[in-house]
């Protein structure tokens, strides 16, 4: 009999790991069955559900007989096994306080969510604390990169290395294997994710979205624990489908981010190199012997940006594009800004050169390279290349918004590619995020490369970096925006703090980085003001009415600010990103006698009408989404 009184369940914020039952053989013969889940075991796994009951039978006798412990990992939302850890002392029973050596699996779907470090954790502390052993061992195939990462972030030493040390049943093959072990007195627990913070995360996001400021999906999540993943408005207005945390979104130019990480893998194969100049790749490209790989990763290449052209955006914008060398000739001839490597300037013609790149050496298109390449094989099964045409099932409609919800102008996705052409769920943003961290699929040298800091106004491949300081300690940040037709999303990554916060959203005026800047400083300790709740109160029409006009600035540095009545109430209509210009209402809200405060629709600005000062006719004092303030004066 074993010499714990009854089965050790463990708890965290997301999982449960319980003992299984016969109830259980189907899910684990089903994920047994996928050959990347037993590559770097030992077999592969139970032939048929009857013999893994067998296998579930052993495995809870074994725990019996005081020589093994099999959890398995099940998420308290469904309590389906997807996994299992299993420790067993190195000789005789869990009472002689001997060293424990561990393992685990984990079904594929799960991977890159810091599913399996938050079980871990679990089962480390349980053996230190609950069995009261010292030492805890675990065997890594040598080419079992990924693993080996979780255990160094757990805190295990690599200790050496063992030839030909394990057997694989199934591939009859000797592995070399990789000895770690952590010791109790080396261990320092993990601070857990910030649960006290969750309430504090909802209270702001429920009263944006009391406000009607949230359109879309929230992903926030700590040290591999997911705090908050919620829909917040609509998917689709016409049939009034919510957002949820598996809704799709275009992401913009978050793709950029992923163009970069193929050519890194393609790095990793030796088929290029980040300082190979374009013209190895693409010969005909006018300065191809001047622009290497490494100016187009970081914006330093000179190219001139097609996408922000007036002829863009009114006429090309909104034509398909047959091909790569379609979208290419959009810019291929204009002047470089400056030479190369001298200055930076955003430039999405650079992501386009690196399409063509990533096609060229791979074979591959860039839709059917992100797919196989990266997309599957980190388990994003929710994203994809989106031409535009390809019915993509689950995916939110973009909006705009012209007094109300309005549709966007049309935007050919043809030419987006790995410049700004994916979409995805926050849910697979967030294994994106998990995959950086762990370097799934990418050499740690590579992934070095893409978060160092080259150009301070950009950063890395494919990412901003910066640093923010929050609660008086400076933080580094690797973030992007995305916006295209109607959708506007932000990452923010805080890397050193384990911190995640994902914005998509279907409303292309959300301001997604201001919303994720506040998340992540509600989850680093910080208190943060949400929009409190503002009742309208009743203003006569005719004063109203009095106050629509066009205000400036004195020093014109932006453009008007035209405040109009229709409809028994005030509009605002500005220009915002782009210099694309919106029109939204306006609620008054307060009033002293001698001005009147409103807050807007859609999105989180004040704006207070004041008395007349002078030669000023009316003056309005406007403050936008980061609680800037500007006074502008009526004409």
């Amino acid at each position: 009999m074993s010499s714990l009184k009854s089965f050790p369940t463990l708890e965290t914020q997301r999982l449960r790991l319980r003992e299984m039952t016969e109830h259980d053989a189907a899910d684990l013969f089903g994920y047994y069955s996928d050959r990347e889940v037993t590559k770097y075991l030992d077999w592969f796994g139970p032939s048929s559900e009857e013999a893994a009951k067998r296998m579930i039978a052993s495995w809870n006798e074994g725990f019996q007989e005081d020589r093994l412990i099999r959890w398995g990992i099940t998420l308290k939302s469904d309590d389906i096994v997807i996994g299992t850890i299993i420790i067993n002392p190195v000789r005789g029973p869990f009472r002689w306080k001997l060293p424990i050596v561990i393992g685990y699996e984990l079904a594929q779907a799960y991977w890159n969510q810091g599913i399996m470090t938050e079980a871990l954790r679990a089962v480390i502390s349980y053996i230190f604390d609950g069995l009261r052993n010292h030492r805890i061992c675990a065997e890594v195939f040598l080419e079992n990169g990924a693993s080996e990462r979780i255990l160094k972030k757990l805190g295990f030493q690599e200790e050496g290395i063992m030839r030909q040390h394990l057997w694989h049943e199934g591939y009859e093959t000797w592995h070399d294997v990789k000895a770690l072990a952590l010791l109790k007195e080396d261990y320092v627990p993990t601070p857990p994710a910030p649960a006290d913070r969750v309430p504090a995360l909802y209270d702001y996001l429920n009263a944006m979205d009391r406000r009607g400021y949230l359109n879309g999906s929230v992903l926030v999540a700590h040290r591999g624990n997911v705090l908050v993943a919620k829909g917040f408005g609509t998917a689709d207005a016409v049939h009034d489908i919510p957002n949820t945390p598996q809704t799709k979104f275009r992401i913009g130019s978050l793709s950029k981010g992923f163009t970069a990480f193929a050519i890194m893998q393609l790095q990793d194969q030796g088929l290029l190199h980040v300082d190979d100049p374009v013209a190895n790749h693409l010969p005909d490209f006018p300065n191809g012997e001047r622009i290497t790989i490494h100016h187009l990763l970081t914006h330093t290449s000179g190219l001139y940006n097609y996408a922000a052209t007036l002829q863009f955006w009114q006429n090309d914008m909104r034509l398909f594009s047959a091909s790569i060398e379609d979208i290419i000739a959009l810019f291929r001839d204009e002047p470089l800004a400056f030479a190369p490597g001298e200055d930076c300037a955003y430039s999405n013609a650079g992501y386009i050169l690196l399409t063509a790149i990533i096609e060229k050496a791979s074979g591959l298109s860039y839709a059917d390279y992100m797919r196989t390449k990266v997309l599957q094989p980190l388990g994003m099964l929710d994203s994809g290349c989106d031409n535009g045409r390809t019915v993509v099932k689950g995916q939110a409609s973009g909006y705009s918004v012209w007094k109300s919800l309005i549709h966007p102008e049309h935007e050919d996705m043809s030419k987006a590619l790995g410049a700004y052409g994916l979409y995805a769920t926050v849910e697979d943003l967030y294994r994106w995020d998990r995959a950086l961290h762990t370097g799934e699929l990418i050499s740690s040298d590579c992934l070095t490369r893409m978060f160092t800091t080259y150009p301070d106004t950009y950063g890395g491949y494919g990412w901003f970096i910066s640093n923010a300081t929050v609660q008086g300690v400076t933080r580094k940040k690797i973030s992007h925006l995305g916006d295209v037709g109607g959708y506007t999303a932000h990452i923010a990554r805080y890397p050193d703090d384990e911190l995640v916060v994902i914005f998509c959203s279907n409303m292309i005026i959300t301001p997604v980085e201001r919303i994720t800047d506040d998340l992540a400083r509600i989850a680093l300790g910080e208190n943060v003001q949400a929009p409190p709740h503002l009742p309208a109160i009743e203003v006569a029409l005719s004063q109203l009415a009095s106050l629509a006009g066009v205000y400036e600035l004195r020093d014109m540095t932006v453009g008007p600010v035209i405040i109009s009545y229709e409809d028994d109430r005030l509009y605002i209509e500005m220009a915002k990103r782009y210099g694309a210009r919106y029109k939204y209402g306006m609620t008054p809200v307060g009033s002293t006698g001698t001005e009147l405060t409103f807050v807007t629709d859609f999105v989180d600005e004040l704006v207070r009408i004041l008395p007349p000062d002078g030669e000023a006719c009316g003056q309005l004092l406007y403050r936008d989404v980061t609680g800037t303030e500007r006074l502008f004066i009526k004409k």
